[in-house]
């Protein structure tokens, strides 16, 4: 289906629907996902969250967090985690766009913006161990394939909830990261 960078490139902005502007307030974060070419799979970058956090610590997720006063804009945001938490800086990646943000149950609004990174070795990778415990990339395919799509429910507030997950070689990947997955993915499978 998607053989190219340049490819899914293009089908991504064909195909998900940009906000104009965006919306800073103290629960307003960001996210980088991040997609490169490993031989001859297309695969995006997650990390697992250091159980030193206070907040989804052992997670699953995209490198990111929350703005700071000194970032002049949630993009901003995103290249500064990004460096911060593994290394790659900005001049390494490019942005192909910007979604609309997606909700955390403990009150975080963050907003995924999409980009590729230009040169990628997972060698050259320096993690902040306070904030990220392993690395891994994730071939897009798995995202695609029905097989390795869950649905988790949980309980809150006297309220059961379904929400959807992925698989991948033992990981689960749920919550906000799922959901952006599914924001990136599913309007893909559709206009196939």
């Amino acid at each position: 289906m998607l053989k190219s960078l340049e490819k899914l490139k293009y089908q991504l902005r064909d195909n998900i629907q940009q906000p104009n502007e965006e919306i800073i307030d103290s629960s307003s974060s960001s996210v980088m996902v991040l997609f490169h070419k490993q031989d001859e799979s297309l695969e995006v970058l997650m990390i697992k969250r250091s159980a030193k956090l206070k907040y989804h610590s052992g997670e699953w997720a995209f490198p990111g967090g929350k703005f700071e006063i000194s970032d002049d804009n949630l993009m901003e945001t995103a290249y500064r985690e990004v460096r911060e938490e593994i290394g790659i800086q900005e001049k390494n990646i490019t942005v192909w766009l910007r979604m609309y943000p997606v909700n955390t149950f403990t009150g975080y609004t963050i907003w995924p913006f999409i980009g590729m990174i230009k040169e990628f070795n997972k060698k050259h990778l320096r993690l902040n161990e306070d904030e990220v415990a392993e690395v891994i990339s994730i071939p897009i395919r798995i995202f695609l394939d029905d097989n390795h799509k869950r649905d988790i429910t949980s309980y809150k507030n006297n309220t059961f909830k379904k929400s959807p997950a992925f698989t991948y070689n033992g990981k689960i990947i749920c919550g906000a990261s799922a959901r952006i997955i599914g924001n990136i993915f599913n309007p893909l499978i559709k206009g196939v």
